[in-house]
């Protein structure tokens, strides 16, 4: 049965959304320096934090990358975070940007 207002038929993959309160962490050391729990720990001081991202390098034994997305619930914390541009996890400084839509330009 289809039901429109049922969100398990949204077929949307989340991350080709543009989302407001989702910002690019850049920056990260590299392997498990810092854990995706400890990149949520950190940002959640900020506000709620939905969903953190981190990607793993499949040809290097699916190490993660030095990059991460984490979504906020609100779009002021996330905004706060980019007008900041930094912040510092442990003792890693990472570097903070909007999340652009993707552009067909293929950056």
């Amino acid at each position: 049965l289809y039901d429109p207002d049922d969100d398990d038929y949204d077929d949307d993959d989340d991350y080709d959304d543009y989302d407001e309160g989702k910002i690019y962490v850049g920056k990260l050391p590299g392997g498990d320096a810092l854990s995706k729990e400890d990149i949520q720990a950190h940002f959640e001081q900020f506000g709620e934090v939905v969903e953190v991202v981190r990607p793993t390098d499949k040809l290097k034994n699916n190490e993660p990358k030095s990059f991460a997305f984490v979504t906020f619930a609100r779009e002021e914390a996330a905004k706060q975070l980019v007008k900041q541009g930094s912040t510092v996890i442990g003792d890693n400084t990472v570097d903070i940007k909007k999340v652009t839509p993707k552009d067909q330009s293929g950056g």
